[in-house]
């Protein structure tokens, strides 16, 4: 089992000044669990070229990180939000996790896998020029989400913004939708893909999964889309209603 360093401030950890740029960075790479909830002044790098040793950092309550680049996460290590507030975030592991539950990020980029149910981010990219990120969402607050080349599951939660940002066929952000009574410019609209073509902008309107409403004004880029996807309760109408009708012929 991990050890538990429960202050971080007595974490014997490895420090460097970056003078040219006038703020320390704390190397964090020893495949243990650590929480911080406390104000650290520093930037923070969690196995960095340290593949393999899976770090776990928590932020709990009580946390305020806002130097430099503040938590940036490598290879397969894991970063949980659950409190506290993060200047600025990111993840460039590939393998990696990064979980919010709580606390406040200002702006997260990422290149790995996020799941977000609770907390609030101000400004969300999931993009990478290497391969697509992954998110699901299923609570907590963005105020603007920015998809590059990403695919982000939303079931749960609100976006005030959401930025579709599409490259090439090939390199297309999609988000996936669950829900249910979706609108755009408060006309109804049926499940399905939606692309530039169809709707460049505009307001989407709907009930997600787990009954939080949503309200979010989308622009779409590129051959970026979106999709709306029936939540599992009025599937299950879906497909009631068609037995029922091939029962009557």
């Amino acid at each position: 089992m991990k050890n538990v360093r429960m202050v971080f401030s007595l974490i014997a950890l490895v420090s460097v000044m970056a003078a040219s740029q006038g703020f320390a960075i704390t190397q964090i790479r020893d495949g243990g669990v650590h929480n911080i909830s406390n104000l650290v002044n520093d930037t923070i790098w969690v196995d960095f070229e340290s593949p393999g040793l899976r770090t776990t950092v928590n932020v709990l309550n009580g946390a305020e990180i806002s130097g430099g680049d503040d938590l940036a996460g490598y290879n397969e290590c894991t970063l949980n939000v659950s409190g506290g507030y993060i200047y600025h975030a990111v993840h460039h592991g590939l393998n990696g996790l990064l979980n919010i539950s709580g606390g406040t990020i200002n702006q997260v980029n990422h290149h790995s896998a996020v799941t977000m149910s609770g907390g609030t981010v101000n400004t969300l990219y999931a993009s990478n020029v290497y391969s697509a990120s992954s998110m699901i969402m299923t609570g907590g607050h963005i105020g603007t989400l920015n998809d590059g080349i990403g695919s982000i599951t939303i079931s749960g939660g609100s976006v005030n913004n959401l930025d579709l940002d599409g490259g090439g066929a090939s390199q297309a952000g999609v988000v996936n939708i669950i829900g249910s009574d979706f609108a755009i410019n408060g006309n109804p609209v049926d499940f399905g893909r939606y692309f530039r073509t169809d709707f460049s902008s505009g307001t989407l309107t709907g009930r997600l999964a787990n009954g939080d409403y949503l309200d979010t004004h989308f622009h779409i880029d590129g051959s970026a889309s979106f999709t709306l996807i029936p939540e599992p309760a009025t599937f299950c109408l879906f497909a009631l209603a068609g037995l029922f009708i091939r029962n009557k012929k």
